[in-house]
């Protein structure tokens, strides 16, 4: 029978009578090490966690409810308060001193609506609240994609604040774009899911683009990516294998989409509305000029262009067809009209956020950035 002296756990209970060298467990060490440590140090970092949170939401707030007034806000307001009064949708133009009683097409009626009853509501301060909850809204359907890849407190932070300074000049005013920003990511959203298996949220498409068809134009971009994935998607699919169901799916939901446009006061019309004023919009309106490169704006552009091109080489992850089509065909939209710049952002927080948290932990790791090295 051995003798009890010599077990490991008299050494490390009595062995230090002895002159023996103490065996310490691996809990008995951790335990040791936080009494060790520095308790000002502690403190400090979680007052700077505290402090970089409050900053954060500071930030946010300021961002979402401040407010530049323009022309448009008024229109909409009067807009929407001669539909409530006369309960129809006017199709003469009464304010122009040139196209006075000329047939008009008020596509945005809907947006209107909303706005002559939320200033009705809470005055212009109703119409800054409302203005915030839908840039709220945003960013809460943006931080999902970010929190799935893995993006800590810090990363992620980092990753709204930039994304929202970027599309500042959209989110600063009170118009129906802000809708557009919305249902694109939530439209980018359902997509992400379908691809990566998730396909019982498809049919939420045809259901977005129908209030999104009457409250703003830029319905015809959502349209439009979800096209881009229904071809992507089902040639992936077809050479996967036999999934024909699958595909005809895909197209079945696409179709619906698009008939979905139609469910709208002037039906067909509003698309033989909106093609010739977007031409004409592209000569008469600035944000629908091109990006020039040498403004501020030009060089958000080149950052998303390099942040989405070196995320998607260096990348650990894998890359999906249709996510690398879509961003890579979104980089070409600033370019004919730099408004398109928040869609920009939009599809690249959506469909590269896996490899821009990859990217990111990298640089953390390499460059020992201990406060963005809080990925999961």
């Amino acid at each position: 029978m051995a003798n009890w002296r010599e077990l490991p756990c008299y050494h490390a209970a009595y062995g230090h009578l002895a002159g023996a060298p103490i065996v310490m467990t691996e809990a008995q060490d951790m335990t040791e090490s936080s009494k060790s440590s520095n308790p000002f140090g502690d403190r400090l970092d979680r007052w700077l966690n505290f402090a970089f949170i409050v900053g954060c939401v500071a930030v946010f707030v300021l961002i979402t409810f401040a407010n530049v007034a323009e022309p448009d806000i008024w229109g909409h307001t009067r807009f929407g308060e001669d539909i409530l009064r006369l309960h129809q949708i006017p199709t003469a133009d009464s304010y122009s001193y040139v196209n006075q009683g000329f047939y008009c097409i008020d596509h945005e009626w809907l947006f209107d609506v909303m706005m002559a009853s939320w200033y009705h509501t809470g005055g212009v301060l109703g119409l800054v609240l409302f203005k915030g909850l839908l840039v709220a809204a945003l960013v809460g359907l943006l931080i999902l994609p970010l929190r799935q890849a893995g993006f800590g407190l810090f990363s992620g932070a980092f990753v709204i604040l930039f994304a929202l300074q970027v599309m500042g000049p959209g989110i600063v005013v009170i118009r129906p774009h802000l809708f557009t920003y919305l249902f694109f990511a939530a439209v980018c959203l359902i997509l992400r899911e379908a691809t990566l298996g998730s396909t019982k949220w498809l049919w939420l498409l045809p259901v977005i683009i129908v209030p999104w068809a009457n409250i703003h134009g830029g319905f015809l971009s959502g349209l439009s990516v979800i096209l881009i994935w229904a071809i992507v998607q089902s040639i992936v699919l077809f050479k996967a294998g036999n999934r024909l169901a699958d595909i005809r799916r895909i197209w079945l939901v696409m179709i619906v989409s698009f008939a979905a446009h139609l469910v709208n006061p002037f039906g067909a019309r509003l698309l033989e509305f909106l093609v010739p004023v977007i031409r004409s919009m592209q000569l008469e309106i600035g944000e629908w000029n091109p990006l020039a490169i040498s403004s501020e704006s030009g060089l958000y552009y080149l950052a998303c262009c390099a942040a989405m091109l070196l995320s998607l080489f260096f990348t650990e992850r894998k890359r999906q067809p249709s996510f690398v089509v879509i961003m890579s065909l979104m980089l070409i939209a600033p370019l004919t009209a730099k408004r398109h710049l928040a869609l920009l952002v939009i599809a690249m927080l959506v469909f590269g956020a896996e490899h821009l948290a990859s990217v990111m932990q990298q640089l953390a790791k390499a460059l020992k950035l201990k406060s963005f090295s809080d990925f999961s």
